[in-house]
């Protein structure tokens, strides 16, 4: 969960270097960590037919008794991957909640007027804080009455965050093709803020950190060809039945906009600037 950070830009000094830096030291060293973790697993692994069959809910739990020999050594090394998993937890819940709270600022969910305040003492989004939690709580609620449906929402989670990589790379692979991004050698910070900018006239500027030239597109094709590609052929037992939900969820935010969105929402909040850098008051679409 490198790109986390990014969801925390906004609360980030010097955001266009240190977030680009921190997703690629931060895919660096999980990869690293998961790689030299897949290696130790495969070499521990055992019998695997006793896997496949174990009682247990999860089948690493039997890697581990197998390893160890040990129901206590078992135990201990479960719970750090319980302890990791607290820490995934909080970033994902900060991460979401700050996300629902951005969204909220520019009118674009229901309830927008209570989500996007910010709470006076602590600085942070509570209101969205609180209601990403109950929203998550309720979601795992599902699981009491089916295995089958929770499974399903869980998994429309991963087919929503893959479908909108594909957009992500075609909305910077078409302004790269086209020259729609210029290149500046010593860019000035608030020039870049000034220059891209939502509706701002003339080209936008690439910020300090980017893969130049042709590597750059290239490897925006690959990737939005890797993420575009699918296996055609599905059945009943392979179908993905997930892209229901999405799509219901999908006909549902449009409606949402159609009916009463579009009464509100008018596009991001967008910061400006003064020609010396020193930020103005918020600029909002609707004003």
């Amino acid at each position: 969960m490198a790109d986390e950070v990014l969801k925390m830009s906004e609360e980030i000094k010097d955001a266009t270097t240190v977030v680009p830096r921190s997703i690629v030291y931060g895919l660096l060293m999980n990869g690293i960590i998961g790689f030299a973790t897949l290696i130790a697993t495969l070499f521990c692994i055992g019998d695997l037919e006793a896997i496949s069959q174990t009682d247990f809910t999860y089948p690493f739990i039997a890697i581990y008794m197998q390893a160890t020999q040990s129901k206590e050594g078992s135990a201990a090394m479960v719970s750090l991957i319980l302890v990791v998993g607290l820490g995934l937890d909080i970033g994902i819940m900060a991460a979401a909640s700050r996300m629902l709270w951005s969204f909220a600022r520019d009118r674009g969910v229901p309830g927008w007027s209570h989500i996007s305040q910010v709470n006076g003492r602590t600085k942070i989004p509570f209101t969205a804080v609180i209601t990403t939690t109950i929203l998550s709580v309720l979601l795992g609620l599902i699981s009491i009455g089916s295995d089958v449906a929770f499974n399903d929402v869980v998994s429309l989670t991963l087919a929503a965050l893959y479908a909108s990589y594909p957009i992500a790379c075609a909305l910077l692979l078409w302004p790269r093709t086209t020259g729609c991004i210029r290149s500046v050698r010593k860019p000035n910070p608030s020039e870049i803020k000034k220059s891209n900018l939502p509706g701002s006239a003339g080209k936008l500027t690439w910020g300090p950190w980017r893969v130049p030239g042709l590597l750059g597109t290239s490897i925006n094709v690959f990737a939005y060809v890797y993420l575009t590609i699918t296996e055609m052929k599905v059945d009943g037992a392979t179908m993905n039945y997930s892209i229901l939900v999405m799509g219901a969820v999908a006909i549902f935010s449009a409606v949402y906009y159609l009916i009463w969105g579009k009464r509100t929402y008018y596009g991001p909040v967008v910061d400006a600037f003064h020609d010396d850098g020193g930020e103005l008051p918020q600029v909002k679409a609707y004003e």
